[in-house]
């Protein structure tokens, strides 16, 4: 006998080659005729298997593994660059912290959270040159 102790949230989506658009699946047939009915992985054979109704036609969909791997390494969002880290070490304690109580507030903003990356990136770059701004004529004064 199986025991399930946990289900993981499942969200899949497929991209139409033709039209370029994404079509989320979801459990319950939505209006338009889309409707996840399984979605597998075969470690053995290193093959994901959708099946799914779309736009109310019954349809498989196998890819590699290794690709849909690929390109899951390929999206993940990118840390700070290695010099972005070294201007960060080189501020003061007292910056070091106010650049954490921003991304702090930042981050609790559902809206920000929500927007998309390449907006968060710049407006915490613009919070980070603006605090490393401020610091630099302490940190000059204090070397003097």
């Amino acid at each position: 006998m199986t025991v399930i102790e946990g289900v993981a949230k499942v969200n899949v989506s497929v991209g139409d080659s033709e039209s370029r658009r994404v079509i989320s699946l979801p459990f319950e047939k939505d209006t338009e005729g889309n409707q996840l009915i399984s979605a597998t992985v075969d470690s053995e054979k290193g093959a994901n298997t959708v099946i799914a109704m779309i736009q109310g036609e019954r349809h498989t969909l196998k890819q590699d593994v290794t690709q849909f791997v690929t390109e899951i390494v390929d999206q993940r969002p990118s840390g700070p660059s290695t010099e972005d880290v070294k201007r960060h070490e080189s501020l003061s304690e007292a910056a070091k912290l106010k650049f954490k109580d921003e991304m702090r507030a930042l981050f609790a903003d559902e809206k920000f959270r929500n927007s998309p990356s390449e907006e968060r990136k710049k407006v915490i770059h613009s919070v980070f040159e603006q605090i490393e701004k401020e610091d630099k004529p302490r940190s000059l004064k204090t070397k003097r």
